[in-house]
């Protein structure tokens, strides 16, 4: 049986891929550059699998043209059109592949994200293959994360696609899209006829039926912070110093009163109680107490504690979620549920945890009792579980380490027990008045070991006993203050949005991010804490609607509320769709109605906000404190000699426009939720302007306000021209009438200046009074009122100009952000304008002086500064009230595509795909086959020559003892008995121990220092031994070569994998090691030209033995070769390549290429160096069977290597014919290590090779150990070479493959190798 699968993303199916085929798949490419196929065998349902995958929604939405123009229709029309699906051009090649995988197949599955967007996406899925095949069984792959358990249930036992949920979707898209088309068309083309200040620029003012509830939250609370007026309070302090733990300390008792407002109330209290010289014990009371663990994590949780505790915003923490979800380390990360299935298996997960150098311990104590279940909440979706780790990572480096760590420990802290204490209450009488004080003491920390977002601290108190007395310190009036309730965080609007049923979890961040995007509203920093503030505009619009008698106003949650509630009856079968959408559209319709109608009111609040007023009307109320009562103020000390207070006296107790619901996946579609830019008026003016605030970060709390825009095209004044222009000469507005003059009265750089606008306010006519300069001021275009921009933070009053720097383009920079993980991660940097692919090669940071001659000539005219001691020239962008650049350089001024591409876009193939698939912001995307294996190649050429001779000239240094054994070595050094074997062996000794240091060595420094150096010394090593003369000093010679040869062979291995994807590995490993079997042939041809003397002069053979007085063997271990060696090591330092990032051979865009193939491969597993992950391959079992395997295929190569000569000569061939002979078994060797390693990677199959490989070898030695005639013992000799040599290739692929980040898996290869060695 055929299925064919279809995943939400083309990440989603690969990794479902890998883990149904166990990594036996066959991969095809499609019309479509992003989406692959994946082809495998299912035997557990006895089914051929085909996985491929959309890229988010697959269908638009849209009106007919008959709609779609701005002026084509009454904008009311638009709640009752038609409304067409298609399939956007851009999806039209997967549209294509769906179809014609569909055609040969029995069932579909769908594998999209189980949620409500989930079902929808199945649903146009299912539409589109329906078209080839129309009675295709549909089925649907249910599942919470992607790990093999999971998976393979999915696979076996999948139900049915949910059509109720698809149904809800469609019909909130179908909503959305009439909804905001309608209102964003009113309301900016009223601002725009209206309002001369939205004319400039063609933008849209959008309206989105959940931004505006959300934007409504914002406005509210910062209209309660600006109204409020503090007010005073007194409250009485009682204090005592007393001993505890042998220390004076002064303990402070809580008036039981709490505060008052009326201080002569305060006053009289505390005259009556002083008068009492004594208090009273009245009661204490001891109690055990605990803090609760945290409930199951959900959704919204994670998106507030992600703001709160992580410093991170909702859509980041959830983007964070979903990637890692995607890798198979969390589960669904789109969850409601806080309550864990009954037969939930906490253990098999906890026990993932144990490896954790931070968290650990903690996780073996749950296994070893310390465990209970789980809180149980009140929510259950039925769908997914709580979100909770699935797998463990310890390679995780910055926001993403922040977001698993979070989730791991909170997983763990719900599995453990409470934290328990003992609470102590001591109640006192002073003068008629209650005082009160409470102490802890924490019995048992439990959960709060491994959750330490949690606090719960100790306070110690002395100890008392009821009916005591005890004269007071201290007794004290205290004053504070009300404090203004704080500006809301988005850790606040998402509590805020999920309280009011604003969005769905899976949508709140989406709609945060968005009305931040649109710049309604404003991130604020205030210390460590993002505050959200309404920007001008944003303040305007919802004031305005709010002016307007609405029931229930577009921008409070009631409507938007039952919305979503209609939305889940759908889901639950009690509503239809179609229903719900009747009903919803005809409230929405009447409220538009309504606000067409009164809309005047919206317009005079937009420009009452912008023209300044509006912003001053609103309170003087500052401080972002949260309630409670202020510390400090005058305390009021009264008594008769009993006030010796030895405190200090401050003890105070202080969604767009169409598919505003979408969650990132294409909601809406392109047509609907991009709605067209209104064109220009008939008499050639702009369009439409969107004002929105900028970033602020000023301490006041006044939103941006805007000033009245001005063209930038506009020429100079004439010198001379008057100030005003005769009456007689007025300008007529649009409407026909003279035009009546008015004066910018905004405090900014255009204060005072005079302008024409329509005197009745009917029409949007604009016109600056030309040659009007107020107080000599000039025109817009005047340089000197250009200002530069401020860095964040800077006063006023210290500006200075900060201009562009000039790169080798001879062109002013632009300034950027590093964004990659890291120790930079943040830091802005000066780059060429033009990019890397098509500019220079220019980059300084921005926070060192510039290295470029003239950077700090005077820059173009949108660089320079402005003086900040003229009272006109404040400035100040009129968008976004942000010092240092003009309207034109805010980030509020788009053009209608960027905004269109940033607001309303949906989330179509372009984006899903790109996104998954870009290494910086140029996006790099996956390459051709043909484009992969080009670049490799050229990799090849320059990397693998000079690594396999390197290997070489080891080998054969190391091996050559074999060669000199019957040259004469044996003979001249006594070596009988085991005494060869020792000399053979102790090369390994510190050769094993030295490799694991020595890839660490390695990439803490660089290859092209590390190997060159450590080649010198066994060069050295080697041409010493000619001096050897003895056995002890031949064990010493060879203890040194293993010492400095120890860091080539897996030095080189870990070399390898810095430059190649895993699936290529075996072959270029294969072709580095086959040096070896050359070193042995080439050894061998050596030891014939040193020993065949006589032989020799016939062929032209210098004869050895006549050099120096030395024997022909000690010729073999010293040669010229080693010579070469020092040679080539020094040329390695210059010619070496350390990593792809710096390969000076390959261009810059094969360089990022290169570099995102390793970074996809990898899954973005850390490169750094921390001694964590050296231990972690010192724990990881996985390295010690690597380890076995290694001696295993070791013990028969070494035997090859250092007796091949040997066997051969006692098989009764002379020492020279031996020497020959015994080049065939190594020349047998390369050839097939270079095929085998070439296959293994083709198949992407490694154990079958390793085991396959050490049959063949073993029938070799079975042969050679059995037969006694020489030829047949001779080709038992080959077969085992043949067999035993390309194992070790690629099982060292196979060992760094499976090891995880750059340093474990170094540290995994010198393991394997070093340790393995000892079969040597």
């Amino acid at each position: 049986m055929r299925v064919l699968c279809v995943a939400e993303k083309p990440s989603i199916a690969r990794s479902i891929s890998q883990i149904l085929s166990g990594g036996r798949v066959e991969t095809r490419a499609t019309q479509s550059r992003f989406i692959k196929n994946f082809d495998f065998d299912y035997p557990q349902t006895n089914s051929h699998f085909t996985v491929t995958s959309v890229a988010g929604h697959l269908l638009a939405h849209d009106f007919p043209d008959a709609y779609r123009q701005w002026h084509s229709c009454d904008p009311l029309s638009l709640f009752d059109a038609p409304i067409h699906t298609i399939v956007p051009k851009d999806n039209k090649a997967i549209e294509r592949n769906l179809m014609n995988e569909a055609r040969n197949a029995h069932t579909l599955m769908i594998w999209t994200d189980c949620d409500r967007e989930g079902e929808n996406i199945g649903w146009e899925v299912v539409t589109v293959c329906r078209k080839a095949k129309p009675n295709i069984l549909v089925k649907r792959a249910r599942f919470s994360a992607i790990i093999p358990q999971q998976i393979h249930r999915a696979a076996q036992q999948p139900v049915d696609l949910d059509l109720a949920q698809s149904d809800a979707v469609q019909a909130r898209i179908f909503l959305d899209l009439r909804i905001g088309a309608a209102f964003t068309r009113m309301q900016t083309l009223a601002l725009q006829n209206r309002l001369p200040q939205f004319r400039e620029k063609r933008e849209v003012v959008s309206y989105g039926p959940c931004q505006f509830p959300t934007l409504g939250f914002v406005v509210q609370r910062y209209n309660q912070v600006k109204a409020f007026t503090p007010e005073d309070f007194w409250y009485i302090l009682l204090s005592l110093i007393r001993q505890i733990d042998r220390k004076e300390n002064k303990v402070d008792f809580t008036w039981r009163r709490g505060h008052l407002f009326e201080v002569d109330v305060v006053n009289e209290i505390y005259d009556d109680i002083t008068e009492h010289p004594r208090a009273r014990v009245t009661k204490v009371t001891q109690k055990n107490t605990k803090k609760w663990k945290p409930l199951p994590l959900t959704t919204v949780e994670l998106q507030k504690a992600g703001s709160r505790l992580l410093k991170l915003a909702p859509k980041k923490v959830l983007d964070i979620a979903e990637k890692l979800y995607q890798q198979g380390f969390l589960s669904y990360p789109r969850t409601e549920t806080d309550q864990y299935d009954p037969q939930f298996d906490f253990m098999t997960l906890i026990g993932k945890q144990t490896v954790d150098p931070a968290w650990g311990a903690f996780a073996a104590g749950l296994q070893q009792g310390g465990f209970t279940p789980p809180r149980r909440g009140k929510n259950n979706d039925k769908a997914h579980p709580p979100i909770h780790p699935t797998a463990h990572n310890a390679n995780l480096v910055g926001d993403e380490k922040k977001v698993y760590d979070f989730i791991a420990r909170r997983f763990l802290a719900g599995c453990s027990k409470d934290a328990e204490g003992s609470e102590t209450t001591v109640e006192v009488v002073y003068g008629g008045e209650e005082f009160y004080m409470t102490g802890l003491i924490i019995l048992a920390r439990n959960y709060l070991d491994v959750y330490p977002y949690d606090k719960w601290t100790d306070k110690e108190i002395p100890d008392f006993r009821e009916g005591e007395e005890f004269e007071p310190t201290s007794c004290e009036i205290k004053e504070g203050q009300t404090t203004s309730p704080a500006l809301l965080t988005e850790a606040d609007l998402v509590t805020l949005m999920d309280k009011n049923g604003i969005g769905t979890d899976a949508t709140i961040a989406q709609h945060i991010q968005t009305i931040i995007d649109r710049e309604y509203v404003i991130e604020r920093m205030d210390g460590t804490t993002k505050h959200l503030l309404p920007s001008t505009l944003g303040i305007g619009l919802v004031e305005g609607y709010n002016q307007i008698g609405f029931d229930r106003s577009l921008s409070k949650p009631q409507l938007r509320r039952e919305t979503e509630r209609s939305m889940v009856q759908v889901c639950e079968g009690t509503k239809t769709k179609d229903g719900m959408l009747a009903q919803s559209i005809e409230q929405y319709k009447d409220m538009y109605v309504m606000a067409k109608r009164e809309f005047d009111k919206v317009i005079e609040s937009v420009r009452r906000y912008i023209e300044g007023a509006g912003a001053h009307n609103a309170g003087n109320g500052e401080g972002n404190g949260g309630p409670g009562r202020g510390a400090g103020g005058a305390p009021r000390s009264r008594g008769r000699g009993r006030g010796n207070d030895r405190g200090d006296g401050d003890d105070g107790n202080g969604a767009p426009p169409a598919g505003g619901s979408g969650r990132g996946r294409g909601a809406g579609t392109r047509a609907s939720r991009r709605p067209s830019p209104p064109p220009s008026n008939s008499d050639g003016k702009p369009g439409p302007s969107s004002l929105t605030g900028g970033h602020r970060t000023t301490s006041d709390i006044d939103p941006p306000q805007p000033r009245p825009r001005s063209s930038l095209r506009e020429t100079a004044p004439r010198a001379g021209a008057s100030n005003h222009s005769p009456s007689s000469r007025l300008p007529k507005c649009d409407c026909g009438i003279p035009a009546g003059k008015k004066r910018v009265t905004q405090k900014s750089a255009r204060e005072g200046k005079q302008f024409y606008a329509c005197a009745q306010d009917a029409c949007g006519f604009f016109k600056w009074i030309e040659g009007d300069d107020d107080e000599g001021q000039g025109s817009i275009g005047a340089t000197s009122l250009i200002p530069a921009k401020r860095a964040i933070g800077a006063s006023r009053s210290d500006q200075v100009a900060v201009p562009a720097r000039q790169c080798k383009c001879k062109e002013d920079t632009v300034q950027r952000t590093v964004t990659k993980e890291g120790p930079n991660k943040g830091r802005l940097f000066w780059g060429c304008a033009k990019g890397r692919d098509e500019g220079c090669s220019f980059f300084e940071w921005d926070d060192e002086p510039s290295k470029t001659p003239g950077s700090g000539s005077p820059m173009p005219i949108s660089t320079r500064t402005v003086s900040h001691n003229d009272p006109h020239s404040s400035g100040k962008c009129f968008k976004c009230d942000q010092e240092g650049h003009w309207a034109s350089e805010s980030w509020t001024v788009m053009s209608p595509s960027t905004r269109d591409s940033v607001d309303t876009e949906p989330a179509n193939i372009e984006k899903v795909a790109a996104a998954e698939l870009a290494v910086d912001e140029r996006g790099v995307v996956e390459l051709s086959p043909a484009e992969r294996a080009r670049l490799l190649h050229k990799i090849d050429w320059h990397l693998l020559p000079l690594v396999s001779l390197l290997y070489l000239l080891s080998f054969l240094d190391r091996s050559n003892i074999g060669n000199a054994k019957i040259a004469g070595l044996a003979k001249d050094l006594h070596l009988v008995g085991l005494k060869y074997n020792t000399a053979a062996a102790v090369f390994f000794v510190l050769y094993s121990f030295a490799e694991v240091p020595s890839n660490i060595i390695l990439k803490v420094f660089r290859p092209s220092i590390w190997i060159p150096s450590i080649m010198v010394a066994w060069g050295l090593v080697m041409t010493l031994m000619c001096l050897v003369n003895t056995y002890q000093g031949l064990l010493v010679a060879r203890v040194f070569l293993g010492l400095t040869e120890a860091g080539l062979f897996p030095g080189v291995t870990y070399y390898i994998s810095l430059w190649y994807p895993r699936a290529d590995r075996a072959t270029r490993i294969a072709l580095f090691f086959s040096a070896a079997t050359v070193a042995g042939a080439f050894g061998g041809i050596l030891a014939v030209c040193v020993t065949f003397q006589k032989q020799s002069r016939a062929f032209g053979v210098f004869p050895f033995h006549s050099i120096g007085g030395l024997h022909g063997w000690q010729w073999i271990v010293s040669n010229l070769q080693n010579l070469s060696t020092m040679v080539i090591a020094f040329g390695a330092f210059f010619f070496m390549y350390d990593y792809p990032e710096t390969a000076s051979f390959l261009t810059e865009k094969e360089r990022r290429n290169i570099v995102w193939l390793l970074k996809h491969d990898s899954q973005n597993l850390a490169t750094h160096y921390d001694i964590r992950f050296v231990l972690q391959a010192l724990k990881d079992y996985r390295t010690y069977v690597q380890i076995g395997i290694y001696i295993g295929l070791l013990i028969p190569i070494y035997a090859i290597a250092l007796f091949t000569p040997t066997i051969i000569n006692e098989l009764g061939f002379s020492a020279a014919t031996a020497q020959l002979l015994s080049v065939p078994p190594f020349v047998a060797g390369c050839v097939c290590t270079i095929l085998i390693g070439i296959y293994s990677d083709i198949h992407k199959l490694r154990g079958p090779y390793v085991i396959g490989g050490a049959f063949v070898s073993l029938v070799g030695y079975i042969v050679l150990y059995t037969q006694r005639s020489p030829g047949a013992s001779y080709a038992g000799t080959v077969i085992a070479a043949v067999g035993v040599f390309p194992t070790i290739a690629v099982d060292l692929a196979w060992a760094g493959s499976n090891a995880g980040g750059d340093i474990k898996r170094g540290v995994v290869i010198a393991m394997v190798i070093g340790i393995g060695n000892l079969g040597g």
